[in-house]
C-alpha cells in the first residue's frame, strides 16, 4: 500500500514509525514531516492548506490511503474533498470534526442528548454574554468557539477579568471515521465530558503507538471502510 501522512509533530512520528512497520505498506509519504518521520517516510513539500494540490499528490503518487494526523485539516474539510475524488482517508469529515472544532456544537449536542457536561452559555454578542457572566458569577471560564491551539480558554476568577476578555473576543470577532475520543473529568456524581478530539492525542498517541501490538495500518485501513467491527 501506498500512503500519505498528514502532519508534521511528534504524533505523527509515532504514526509513521508504526505504519513503517506494517508489511502491507510499500511507500510511505508524509507531508510536511519532520526529521524524525523522514527516518520513516519520504518528505514531501506540499502545502497541506491546499486540498487541490494534495489531490493531485496523491492521484500522481496512486495513494491508497491518505491518513491525516492533526485536527486543523480535518476542521478545514481535508477528508471531504479527497473522498469526493474517491481517495480513501482515515478521518472524519467536516462536519464530524465539528466536534472538535466548535466548542458550542460540542455543547449544544451534549445538551440534546443527555450528555453530562458542565452548565455552559452560547453567545453571538456582547451584550447577552455579559448577562450570563453576571447572572452565573465567577470564578468563570471563557472559551472561544473554534480551535485555538490550546490557548482558546480564560479562567476568570472574578468579574473583572471576565468582561474584557469578552469584549476581545467579539471584536476579534455527520457519520464519523477516524479517531474520537474524549476528555472527561470524573466526578461524586460520575464522569463529565470537558471535550472530544476528533483526531489521534497528542502525547497520548506516541504511547499508544509504542504498546499497540497490532498491525495499525490494517486498522486504519479497516476504519476509512467502515469495517472496523469487523477486524479482529
Amino acid at each position: 500500500m501506498r500512503v500519505l501522512l498528514i502532519g508534521s509533530g511528534g504524533r505523527e512520528h509515532a504514526l509513521a514509525w508504526k505504519i513503517a512497520a506494517s508489511p502491507l505498506l510499500t511507500k510511505l509519504y508524509a507531508a510536511p514531516g519532520n526529521p524524525g518521520i523522514g527516518r520513516e517516510a519520504e518528505l514531501v513539500r506540499l502545502d497541506i492548506a491546499d486540498h487541490a494540490a494534495v489531490v493531485r499528490f496523491c492521484r500522481e503518487k496512486e495513494i491508497d490511503l491518505v491518513v491525516v494526523g492533526p485536527e486543523g485539516p480535518l476542521v478545514a474539510g481535508i477528508a471531504d474533498d479527497l473522498r469526493a475524488q474517491g481517495i480513501r482517508v482515515f478521518g472524519p469529515s467536516k462536519a464530524a470534526a465539528r466536534l472538535e472544532g466548535s466548542k458550542g456544537f460540542t455543547k449544544d449536542l451534549c445538551a440534546r442528548y443527555g450528555i453530562p457536561t458542565a452548565a455552559y452559555g452560547r453567545f453571538g454578542d456582547l451584550a447577552s454574554a455579559r448577562a450570563y457572566v453576571e447572572k452565573m458569577g465567577a470564578p468563570i471560564v471563557i472559551k472561544a468557539d473554534g480551535l485555538a491551539a490550546g490557548k482558546g480558554v480564560t479562567v476568570a476568577m472574578t468579574l473583572d477579568e471576565a468582561l474584557p476578555t469578552m469584549r476581545g473576543m467579539a471584536e476579534t470577532g455527520a457519520p464519523f471515521s477516524g479517531v474520537l475520543f474524549a476528555g472527561l473529568m470524573i466526578t461524586d456524581k460520575g464522569p463529565k465530558l470537558i471535550e472530544y478530539n476528533t483526531r489521534f492525542g497528542d502525547p497520548e498517541c506516541q504511547v499508544l503507538m509504542m504498546r499497540l501490538k497490532d498491525d495499525l495500518l490494517v486498522l486504519l485501513n479497516a476504519a476509512a471502510d467502515g469495517q472496523l467491527a469487523h477486524t479482529s
